[in-house]
């Protein structure tokens, strides 16, 4: 099995910052039966990838010259040394340091782990003695073919009387047209042809063929090659004289929806099982993912291959980070690397390095082996007419992307292989928004996509990065993940592929087919509001027709405040599908439900398009009947009537300095709200939890404004409380009515100043040791349970999710400290939630529209600038809206974000004791 040895127990862990590596060597021996039948076979080995240098010998002899560079297909022929029934012996000494210093700087001076050994598969291929050794297919979407064959003769015949045939089928072995035919020219074969009948490739249809390739003379086969051919046309048009600018598949603009991927799994490295590759290309195709970055060196043939089947675009790059192979050794590798990749539909644009690691000479020799001619570029900088930059602020996004600054024609004129005389360069940023722990990802990307989209000159961009690079090590007691601190952790999914909250936003964003629900028409300048929703569905698939998908949709029930204890999910009140009609790219339809909707149900209408795979491509929600069309809402509250509830009067009496209200409510079993005059620290007890609070604070200050005084209040519905008044803060009331539940209300006057939140300070009333420290380590909160926006918390400047019925505890957390799976810290968009602790259950309803805040996000020591402006505290709070996250480079504001606004100027904060939670949890999230 391919491995890298650091997992198998030998050698050392290096990082690639890391100076000093280890200067290892590793020894493989292997007998190799050579069947009788290869017989006058010309017989090879091929390697797929072997970190650093490899040196082969057959029974002693050396095979070839070392291999230098770990991530290229090389082969090497092994005829002379092996005899048909023999048994030889073979020996690969493997060096994890180059002897080349081009190629230690080029892959292993670089920002991720860099391991040793034979880590892609190893075979042993016997070809006829006169064979094809290579084929390189140039196929356009309009069925031109050409096709050039390298031959290889090891007889003593020519090739002068010999004949290439082609045909193309379909995978299934349907004949499409054929055969073509062409005569030697020296050892190679070219066919130049136009193929009927084929539908193209493209990532919305990825369409393929199998052309069958024969070599014959006197009408005998001498050998037979099949390979997997897509027909497509990638072109970069600079624009122009009335010309569209952009990335053209099959003669359509294309924007990529693209994501950074290095092939790693935590357990085994850089060694992925084909499974792993596949699995990842299916949930980027989920998350609405249409291009991949093969960043920093060649991917997988797997995740090639999937990428054709499933249809992503691949950049495929040549290893660089900030140093370039030298021209000798980077000639053959990139010939390697085209060679073994040349007839991939999925790859379309060649990658010269990244970040410095650029060769200039290397250029055209991708051209060399590519008779596609695709474009080459260099990540992180201006060439060929294509601007790479990485990391930019939103604000030198806009300006990259406006055709007539001053910045974009001053990069025109002097990239010297620019796009055309005095045409700024097409912006395409192979990095940005950096997803380090929880920032980045898909936090901002809303107001970065809006600028691509809205820009003649973008090519789409490229998040970092899809994984967290968290290798489980094997050299201590015990295995444990090591990210080599803040440089690896930088994935929107966690290393075993755990989904983080920027999935939800990349889903929503990126997201094909765009669906609006229409509750309301507008005729004659009359308003008219629907009892059927009309459902407007808008086509953002480059080259699919939605006639291909269809629509299914379903009304679900809103949960009662019972629910949020004793529900798993949703009601589903009545579902149902239909048929789209034709809807080419760019073009809208409208459906009408028939059967239509019962108008007296009201619910949570959520409507799906479902491709032919049975992938979503697109979801909408809205409440019926009551809010606007397609706009979510918090709990439509019947909040007030159970608040209301008359139980018994609410008691107040004085003890020791302290205020205690009490309710001795049938339905909650009495309720206790008191305050300590001194330190106004809050107790909201029950016969089943105790919680206590420290004095309200304004969220952002770090101390609690003083009170100048505190009076009685009293409703004449029934509660009993105190009114509070602060040095700046508005009026703060607590009641507590005779239901049992506590609200905390405020009300400021016209003029006074309002904080963006006001925050409620846990104090911990536990007493035990082992719960203190847990506490200290994890927060107050150990369970949350919320109807809203799900399954993660949010950010302001990623507001992305469904809305259900949710929930998580410490237990479900998964790699947390990369802000991973599910959180119980955070903000969330929550009609209703329920908190659990070690004192109790509280339940929490937040005034409409407000964002409630739960515990405090945790990040690690070294997050950088991946913070949002948030308490430093555990407790609950309100905030007119969640703050923003920043990445590993940029504050919020850098990326788009503003502060978050004042809060209004009336609101209030609902609490309440519950019941123990059930022990029958439901899992809170969902998978990509």
């Amino acid at each position: 099995m391919p491995s890298v040895w650091e997992q198998q127990g030998f050698g050392a862990y290096d990082y690639g910052h890391n100076e000093d590596k280890h200067d290892e060597l590793g020894f493989y021996r292997r007998t190799l039966e050579i069947p009788p039948e290869w017989a006058g076979r010309r017989i090879e080995l091929v390697f797929d990838g072997v970190m650093t240098d490899a040196s082969v010998r057959v029974d002693g002899h050396r095979v070839g010259p070392i291999h230098r560079g770990g991530f290229y297909r090389f082969r090497r022929d092994i005829t002379d040394l092996v005899e048909p029934g023999g048994r030889h012996e073979l020996e690969v000494a493997v060096a994890k340091i180059s002897s080349d210093r081009s190629v230690e700087l080029a892959e292993r001076d670089a920002d991720y782990w860099v391991f040793g050994g034979i880590f892609r598969p190893v075979r042993l291929v016997a070809h006829p003695s006169t064979s094809i050794d290579h084929l390189a297919f140039d196929a356009r979407h309009h069925g031109s073919l050409h096709l050039r064959a390298r031959v290889v003769d090891r007889g003593a015949s020519t090739l002068e009387d010999a004949r290439l045939r082609l045909w193309v089928e379909t995978l299934d072995g349907e004949a499409v047209d054929g055969p073509f035919e062409a005569e030697a020219s020296g050892s190679t074969f070219e066919i130049s042809t136009q193929v009927d009948g084929v539908e193209a490739w493209s990532a919305d249809t990825p369409r393929l063929y199998r052309a069958r390739v024969e070599l014959v003379r006197d009408g005998q086969v001498l050998h037979q090659v099949d390979e997997v051919i897509g027909f497509r046309t990638i072109e970069l048009r600079p624009g122009g004289d009335d010309e569209v600018a952009g990335l053209f598949v099959n003669d359509r603009r294309v924007l990529l929806r693209g994501v950074n991927r290095h092939a790693f799994w935590p357990t085994t490295g850089r060694a992925v099982d084909p499974e792993v590759d596949w699995r990842d290309a299916a949930m980027l195709k989920a998350m609405h993912v249409n291009a991949v970055r093969a960043s920093h060196y060649p991917p997988n043939d797997a995740f090639l291959d999937a990428a054709d089947r499933l249809g992503l675009y691949v950049i495929d790059e040549l290893a660089g980070w900030h140093d370039a192979y030298d021209t000798e050794v980077g000639a053959e590798l990139v010939r390697e690397m085209v060679e073994r990749d040349v007839n991939r539909p999925s790859v379309i644009l060649w990658a010269n390095g990244n970040e410095g690691g650029w060769n200039p000479d290397l250029d055209d020799v991708f051209h060399a082996h590519d008779p596609q001619r695709r474009p080459v570029f260099w990540p992180h900088e201006v060439r060929n007419g294509l601007d790479a930059y990485h990391y930019p602020t939103l604000e030198e996004l806009r300006s990259r992307l406006e055709p007539t600054s001053w910045r974009s024609r001053r990069r025109a004129v002097f990239d010297r292989l620019g796009g055309g005389a005095g045409q700024p360069p097409l912006v395409l940023p192979t990095e940005f928004l950096h997803a380090l722990y929880d920032g980045g990802g898909g936090a901002g990307l809303g107001d970065y996509w809006r600028q691509i989209q809205s820009s003649s000159l973008a090519l789409g961009g490229f998040l970092w990065a899809f994984v967290d690079e968290a290798i489980v090590r094997t050299d201590g007691s015990e295995p444990r993940f090591d990210t080599d601190g803040n440089h690896a952790p930088d994935g929107i999914v966690g290393p075993f592929r755990e989904p983080s909250p920027s999935v939800a936003a990349l889903r929503e964003l990126w997201a094909p087919v765009e669906i609006q629900i229409h509750k309301e028409i507008t005729l004659n300048n009359r308003v008219t509001r629907l009892d059927n929703p009309r459902i407007e569905l808008r086509n953002g698939f480059d080259h699919l027709d939605l006639a291909r998908c269809h629509l299914r949709w379903r009304l679900l029930a809103i949960p009662t405040l019972a629910a949020i204890d004793s529900a798993s999910r949703l009601e589903v009140i009545v579902e149902g599908s239909s048929a789209i009609r034709s809807t080419p790219p760019g073009e809208v339809t409208f459906i009408e439900l028939d059967p239509p909707l019962d108008p007296s149900r009201p619910g949570l209408f959520e409507v799906e398009v479902v491709d032919a795979s049975g992938r979503v491509v697109g979801r909408s929600q809205s409440w019926r009947p009551t809010a606007p069309a397609a706009e979510l809402g918090p709990l439509p509250s019947s909040l007030p009537a159970s608040a209301h509830a008359r139980g018994s009067a609410v008691t107040q009496r004085a003890e020791e300095g302290s205020v205690i209200l009490e309710s001795e409510s049938l339905a909650t079993g009495g309720v206790q709200l008191s305050i300590e005059l001194q330190d106004q620290v809050v107790r909201i007890e029950s016969a089943t939890a105790s919680f206590d609070f420290g004095a309200l604070r304004p969220a952002l200050d770090e101390r609690a404004p003083r009170v100048r005084r505190i009076e009685k209040d009293e409703s004449s519905s029934g509660a009993v409380g105190f009114r509070m008044h602060h040095d700046g803060l508005p009026l703060l009331v607590w009641r507590l009515w005779p239901s049992g539940w506590v609200e905390l209300s405020w009300l400021a006057d016209d003029g006074e100043a309002m904080p963006p939140g006001l925050l409620l300070p846990w104090i911990d009333a536990s007493k035990t040791p082992a719960a203190q420290a847990s506490r200290r380590e994890h927060g107050l909160a150990a369970g949350l349970r919320w109807w809203g926006l799900g399954p993660w918390r949010v950010w302001g400047n990623r507001m992305h999710g469904r809305w259900g019925l949710w929930q998580v505890g410490r237990a479900q957390e998964r790699a947390p400290r990369w802000g991973h799976g599910p959180s119980v810290d955070g903000y969330r968009v929550a009609g209703l939630a329920r908190v659990d602790t070690a004192d109790g259950a509280l339940l929490v309803v937040p005034s409409d529209g407000l964002v409630l805040a739960v515990g405090q996000p945790r990040f690690p020591g070294d997050a950088e600038e991946a913070v949002a402006a948030k308490p430093a505290l555990d407790g609950l709070g309100v905030w007119a809206a969640a703050p923003s996250i920043g990445t590993k480079f940029y504050p919020p504001e850098d990326l788009g974000a503003t502060a978050p606004p004042p809060l209004p100027r009336r609101g209030s904060l609902w609490l309440r004791p519950a019941p123990p939670a059930p022990s029958d949890d439901p899992s809170p999230t969902e998978s990509p």
